[in-house]
């Protein structure tokens, strides 16, 4: 099904959400289905596509509805902050054989030092 209109498509700041808004217009161009998503694809949108919002509104635009009709056309998943860093020391006991090893190691060594590893995983 074509429909004569407008097309107009808002990606939010981060990326996770498009909005698309069908204005009737006899003079504008076909809007269908499968343009839009055609147009989603050039925009590289692939992933989180409602295709039965899609559908509910172009269905709603041939209906003969003379007012512009806006909808989420992709959704993505929004960032989660990041969590806080956590560490747990286990208590371990030292063998009776070691001990006086143990003493003289500790007592040579030079203060502990920290290191942080960290990684992200984003979903693509």
């Amino acid at each position: 099904m074509a429909v004569k209109g407008n097309l107009n498509l808002e990606i939010d700041e981060q990326g996770v959400e498009v909005r698309i808004s069908l204005t009737p217009d006899e003079n504008g161009g076909d809007l269908t289905v499968e343009g839009i998503r055609t147009l989603l694809a050039e925009k590289n949108i692939r992933q989180g596509v409602d295709l039965d919002a899609i559908d509910r509104a172009m269905r709603s635009l041939a209906r003969g509805r003379s007012e512009p009709v806006t909808f989420v056309a992709a959704n993505g998943v929004r960032p989660e902050p990041p969590s806080p860093e956590t560490i747990a020391f286990e208590p371990l006991s030292i063998p009776d054989r070691l001990a006086a090893t143990a003493r003289t190691v500790v007592t040579r060594a030079r203060p502990a030092q920290g290191y942080r590893l960290r990684e992200e995983r984003t979903r693509q």
